[in-house]
């Protein structure tokens, strides 16, 4: 039976003990377009959660306007995942997207920051704006340095203290972490 949209909605919310391997099969099975679809189409927000862990494991650039679009979610741990899968996608492959995109995103990213309230999504937002790396986000991570919450203010300086020993222009890169999922995410039950 072919993966549809539907069949992935349909599957992870079947209750289960354990959807590890089943987030796996799909992972495998599924084309970033499906999934995107998927994600677009469940109401259930813990399987929202579960269809963007899958796609930022994937750090597919073709999933980034979906992402984009999801980043306004109502949940605080789908934004975070997004904010997670948006940075996977600039910072951790070896051919990132082109830098008309990264402009593109960049600028949501900074507008998406400003009403941004969850600790955990503007802590992830840090971390994504500083890979991808562009100098304009620069002053919004010395501000989240100063943020009310301790966990954005300590992203926040552990990243600028990175972005200020290496060049701000070119993220770190590596391939080894989206092929196959192996850095597990909250979202993996």
């Amino acid at each position: 039976m072919a993966w549809t949209a539907q069949r992935i909605i349909r599957e992870l919310e079947r209750p289960r003990a354990d959807r590890r391997p089943l987030m796996r099969r799909i992972q495998a099975e599924v084309s970033t377009g499906v999934l995107c679809s998927a994600l677009m189409l469940t109401e259930n927000k813990h399987t929202r959660l579960l269809v963007t862990t899958i796609v930022a494991r994937r750090c597919d650039p073709a999933a980034i306007d979906t992402l984009l679009g999801v980043s306004d979610d109502s949940d605080d741990a789908v934004r975070q995942e997004v904010a997670y899968a948006i940075g996977k996608i600039f910072g951790y492959v070896a051919d990132p997207p082109p830098e008309h995109e990264r402009g593109r995103v960049l600028s949501h990213l900074l507008t998406w920051w400003k009403t941004e309230t969850y600790s955990g999504a503007r802590s992830m937002l840090a971390q994504t704006l500083a890979l991808i790396g562009d100098r304009s986000a620069y002053p919004v991570l010395v501000a989240a340095a100063s943020d009310d919450d301790p966990s954005v203010r300590r992203q926040a300086m552990w990243l600028l203290a990175r972005l200020d020993s290496r060049s701000v222009q070119q993220p770190r890169v590596r391939s080894d972490c989206c092929d196959h999922g192996r850095n597990g995410r909250s979202g993996d039950n």
